[in-house]
C-alpha cells in the first residue's frame, strides 16, 4: 500500500524592515563631533607651549659679562614658580622687566638685551607660567601672567630698587599681559608696548567655535579667556605711561588694535610708533638703532 506524503508550503519569510537609525544617528553625530575636536584643539592648541627648551644662547653669548640664573614666586594665587636671568647693571640704578610672547621665551629677547643693558639698564628676563623652564603646563593667555610679571616686579625691588626705577617691555601677547599688570600694580613705573593689541580676542582665527572655546577654557583650564581686556586696562593706570609700538605690516595683530589701545590709554599713551615695513614683532630687527634709541628717551624720562 502507498502513502502519500503531502508537502506543506511553507510560509513565506518574514522581511524584516532594516534599522536606518544607527545611520541616522551617526550622520547627526558626525557634525558635532567635528565641532567638539575642533574646540578641544583650538583650546588646548591656543593654551600650550609645546616647545619649553631653550636654546644654547645665554647673555654672556651677547657679550654680557654676568648673570644669574634665578626663580621666584609669580603673584597669583598658586604661587608658581618662575624661572629666568638676572642682569644687573653696576652702571646705574633702573631696571628693566622683558615679557616675551606667547610660545617664546627668555632667549628671543637676547638680542636687544645687549643694547639696552649697554645704556646702563639691569634686566630681568624670565619665562612665563607654560613657558620656557617656568613651572606650569599651560598658560591662560595673559590672565594669570598679567601677576607673573607683578611678581617679577617684587623680585626687582627686592634687588633692592624702587618702584619708581623699575620699568617693562612687553611683546605680542607681553605687550597686552604688560598693559594688563600696569593696572594691577603700583610696583612698576612705565612700559613699551611692541605690538600689543586692545581688544584682540583669542580663538579668533576660529570663529565658528569661539563660544565652545570659552566655555572650554573655563572648565578646563580654569579661566575666562573674555577678561583678557588690555584696552580697558590701559585706562586704569593712575598717572603712569606707556610707549606704544607697532609695525605698519603686522599681518599678525593690525596696526588698528595699537590706535585702539593709544585711544583707550588716552593721555597715558605719552609716545606712539608705527613702524614702517615692520611685521608682528619686528620692530627692533627693522630699525635697531632708532628702537634703542627711542625706548631709551622714553624710559629715562619715566624711570628715576
Amino acid at each position: 500500500m502507498s502513502t502519500i506524503q503531502l508537502k506543506l508550503k511553507e510560509p513565506p519569510k518574514r522581511v524584516r524592515p532594516r534599522r536606518r537609525w544607527p545611520l541616522v544617528l551617526f550622520i547627526l553625530l558626525v557634525p558635532v563631533i567635528i565641532y567638539l575636536s575642533l574646540t578641544l584643539y583650538v583650546t588646548f592648541r591656543y593654551t600650550t607651549s609645546y616647545n619649553r627648551s631653550l636654546d644654547t644662547r645665554t647673555p654672556a653669548t651677547y657679550g654680557i659679562p654676568y648673570y644669574e640664573n634665578i626663580s621666584f614666586a609669580s603673584a597669583a594665587s598658586d604661587d608658581l614658580t618662575l624661572r629666568g636671568w638676572w642682569i644687573p647693571n653696576p652702571k646705574g640704578h633702573r631696571a628693566l622687566i622683558f615679557v616675551h610672547g606667547q610660545n617664546q621665551n627668555r632667549t628671543e629677547l637676547l638680542e636687544i638685551a645687549k643694547p639696552l643693558w649697554d645704556q646702563g639698564y639691569s634686566l630681568l628676563m624670565f619665562d612665563l607660567r607654560g613657558h620656557g623652564l617656568s613651572d606650569g603646563d599651560h598658560h591662560t593667555l595673559g590672565l594669570k601672567e598679567q601677576f607673573d610679571i607683578i611678581g617679577a616686579a617684587h623680585f626687582v625691588e627686592n634687588k633692592d630698587f624702587q618702584p619708581g626705577q623699575i620699568g617693562l617691555i612687553g611683546w605680542s601677547m607681553g605687550a597686552g599681559t604688560g598693559v594688563m599688570a600696569l593696572s594691577q600694580t603700583t610696583d612698576i613705573k612705565a612700559g613699551v608696548i611692541d605690538s600689543g593689541y586692545a581688544t584682540e580676542r583669542p580663538f579668533h582665527h576660529f570663529e565658528i567655535v569661539y563660544p565652545a572655546a570659552v566655555l572650554a577654557c573655563k572648565i578646563l583650564r580654569g579661566f575666562d579667556p573674555e577678561q583678557i581686556q588690555p584696552g580697558e586696562a590701559a585706562k586704569h593706570l593712575g598717572n603712569r605711561h606707556i610707549f606704544i609700538i607697532h609695525g605698519q605690516q603686522d599681518h599678525t595683530i593690525p596696526l588698528s588694535e595699537a590706535l585702539l589701545l593709544r585711544e583707550a590709554a588716552g593721555a597715558n599713551a605719552t609716545d606712539f610708533w608705527s613702524v614702517p615695513g615692520a611685521d608682528h614683532t619686528g620692530n627692533f630687527a627693522a630699525q635697531p638703532e632708532e628702537y634703542i634709541r627711542r625706548v631709551t628717551a622714553f624710559f629715562n624720562s619715566e624711570l628715576n
